[in-house]
């Protein structure tokens, strides 16, 4: 069952927290230049690239650095692409989808 504690805490710390447990389960790293990709056709783009987000991952800043800014910029669409390019399995999925429902 899903623990209403783990909802509560702010969207950056769950996409890390997501990240971590993903890798500790042996699964590779986020895509960067896929999750760019996604990002610059996002509906958006237009925020992301106002708040200097595309600028600074093309000057070399990881997307994993830029989380909290991405999610400022672009909201819930930005939460949804971060998280849907975690490699997880079918447990961590139904953790992700009760957290998108919850935004």
């Amino acid at each position: 069952q899903l623990n209403p504690k783990l909802l509560q805490m702010r969207a950056d710390h769950f996409i890390t927290l997501c990240t971590v447990i993903s890798e500790q389960l042996g699964n590779n790293a986020i895509d960067e230049k896929a999750l760019k990709k996604q990002l610059l056709e996002s509906s958006e783009s237009k925020a992301l690239k106002e708040a200097g987000i595309f600028e600074r991952i093309r000057n070399g800043e990881s997307i994993r650095s830029l989380r909290g800014e991405i999610i400022a910029a672009a909201g819930k669409v930005g939460i949804e692409i971060l998280l849907k390019n975690i490699p997880f399995g079918k447990t961590m999925e139904s953790y992700v989808e009760a957290f998108l429902s919850k935004l």
